[in-house]
């Protein structure tokens, strides 16, 4: 038999002697009496994961699964140890003081709390277990939480799930499924406050625990899609057809904007000739040689239209003797022709 072992780093020892508990052997080398005492269990001092799933229902009838990763280890703090665990026959608390097990799990000394119950919500049921603190029997061996944790549960994982479990079941069932996602993390710190105070009297210490995922029915996950989809779709609708009515309104628009810009210039058009003719009017009463002026001009613009019309066209004298003229003419030209 050895008389000496080495403990590794991280790690501590728990040493019998007799078949009673002697001492805890830290990272290091150490010697031991061969056949007195004997190395019994070996601690891991690490963060360890462990992985929760519970089936719970919500406040408005939705069952769910929430996955959680509990992180657990060995209680090396010797103030959160004795904060959780029950007093001592010989040890007095001042008054007014409670210990952290006197509180209930899960809850908080601060009234602000945002995951807070009210008093009058909370079921007074004796039987409850995260109502009352955890009962541990007296026990001879020093208040340390490497010692409890080898020699106060024979399974410390199972209580975990145990604990997780039943903490779950009383949180989640207060907040609908929205809550529940938009709440998550504060729903985590409830929990994990409710896990340390039952864990630690057993000398188990809980950093942190997460919700990593919250999967809700398969069907009502269809369900809420459906919903969404076809809200998506009266949404798509409604757009089209707002785009569809402001279409014809800015096209009526334009029309109508158009007509009243065409019938501005044909009003200005005719204004101005109506002016034109107006001034017209007026010179030729002004002025007689005015009113001769226009019909010359007339009378010349109506034989540059005759002049550059059909090439069949006669151009005859006109006057008060033009047509004894015009006889005269047209036979001179017939007796030139022949």
């Amino acid at each position: 038999m050895f008389c000496c072992f080495c403990i590794e780093e991280s790690k501590a020892g728990i040493v019998e002697q007799l078949g009673e508990y002697h001492c805890i052997a830290y990272p290091g080398f150490h010697w031991r009496v061969p056949g007195l005492q004997r190395l019994v269990h070996t601690a891991d001092l690490r963060v360890r994961p462990l992985t929760v799933k519970v089936s719970t229902c919500t406040a408005d009838a939705v069952w769910v699964v929430c996955e959680l990763t509990l992180q657990y280890k060995v209680s090396t703090d010797g103030e959160d140890w004795h904060s959780s665990t029950p007093s001592m026959p010989n040890q007095r608390h001042p008054p007014g003081a409670s210990t952290q097990a006197e509180l209930l799990p899960g809850m908080v000394e601060d009234d602000s709390a945002p995951l807070r119950r009210n008093d009058s919500e909370q079921p007074k049921c004796l039987d409850d277990p995260l109502q009352q603190p955890p009962q541990l029997h007296m026990c001879p061996y020093p208040p340390d939480g490497i010692v409890h944790s080898y020699y106060s549960a024979e399974d410390p994982i199972d209580l975990l799930r145990t604990w997780t479990t039943q903490v779950m079941w009383r949180l989640v069932p207060l907040h609908t499924l929205d809550e529940l996602y938009d709440q998550h993390h504060l729903l985590a710190t409830q929990a994990s406050t409710a896990i340390r105070a039952l864990a630690l009297p057993y000398g188990w210490a809980i950093p942190a625990l997460h919700i990593i995922d919250i999967q809700p029915d398969r069907e009502l996950i269809d369900s809420m899609n459906a919903i969404l989809i076809a809200r998506c779709n009266l949404q798509t609708a409604r757009t089209v057809a707002d785009t569809a009515k402001h279409t014809v309104v800015l096209v009526a628009e334009a029309v109508a904007r158009a007509k009243r810009v065409v019938g501005e210039g044909v009003a200005k058009e005719r204004l101005e000739i109506v002016r034109s003719f107006h001034h017209g009017f007026r010179l030729m009463d002004e002025s007689r040689q005015g009113l001769a002026f226009v019909k010359m001009a007339t009378y010349f613009d109506r034989l540059a239209e005759l002049a550059h019309g059909s090439p069949h066209g006669l151009l005859l004298a006109h006057g008060p003797h033009t047509p004894s003229v015009s006889r005269r003419q047209i036979r001179k030209a017939l007796a030139e022709m022949t």
